[in-house]
């Protein structure tokens, strides 16, 4: 496990921590694989839309990375009028500025990769 104490926040923190918890991790990525199959998660006589009541929801739930959510708008009809989904990424993206405020510019990069963002994740 991890013998020294975190101090100070810094770029390799991420990788320390993400490297002690990988003897963690190991065993139950191996009975990942002995799972049970549950079958078919759709019944087969669901219909292809889903008429939705009017109204807003907004449902959050916890991810890896913080907090993903999803915002749905409805006005009673077969689709919904605004569904928005916000990814915790997003969430942790928004920091960089103030993390990178009177950094050089190589700190910016190394400050961007310790977040553990996927940016393809962000744009939605």
């Amino acid at each position: 496990m991890l013998r020294r104490a975190l101090v100070a926040p810094s770029c390799p923190e991420p990788f320390v921590l993400a490297a002690a918890r990988r003897p963690v991790a190991l065993p139950v990525v191996a009975t990942s694989h002995r799972m049970p199959d549950y079958g078919d998660i759709v019944p087969p006589k669901m219909p292809r839309t889903l008429r939705t009541p009017p109204g807003e929801v907004y449902f959050p739930t916890e991810a890896p990375r913080g907090e993903f959510g999803i915002y749905l708008f409805s006005q009673s009809g077969d689709r919904p009028h605004r569904l928005r989904i916000r990814s915790s990424c997003f969430a942790n993206l928004q920091g960089v500025r103030a993390m990178c405020i009177g950094q050089y510019v190589a700190d910016a990069i190394a400050i961007l990769g310790s977040l553990d963002i996927v940016l393809c994740e962000v744009d939605r």
